[in-house]
């Protein structure tokens, strides 16, 4: 992870830099639906070093619309979660949470 934050108010500047190695859980899964093209995915990031926490996941219904042999092309809906906690890292606290739904094109070649 790698961050840079500046803070600006009238005549008064700070910033800090953040750079340091986090070990990452990985995971990306889709599962067909038997006779359609139509499949339930879930893909994720977790991570926790210390009083830091990481992760960014993904879930929800992918529809293949094209299906050539070296190329395809699908739109997916779902749901998106992330946060990121990072507790005293360069005198830098940061609490980031993002959550809603996504609707996109996903192209796989």
């Amino acid at each position: 992870v790698q961050a840079k934050i500046n803070l600006n108010s009238m005549s008064t500047e700070s910033g800090a830099d953040l750079s340091v190695i986090i070990p990452m859980l990985y995971a990306d899964t889709e599962v067909g639906v038997w006779g359609t093209d139509t499949a339930i995915f879930l893909t994720g990031v977790y991570s926790r070093y210390q009083s830091d926490i990481n992760y960014d996941w993904r879930a929800g219904l992918s529809w293949r619309v094209i299906n050539i042999a070296m190329f395809q092309l699908y739109a997916r809906a779902g749901w998106q979660q992330s946060r990121l906690v990072v507790t005293n890292r360069d005198h830098l606290d940061v609490i980031a949470d993002n959550a809603g739904g996504f609707a996109a094109i996903y192209f796989d070649f």
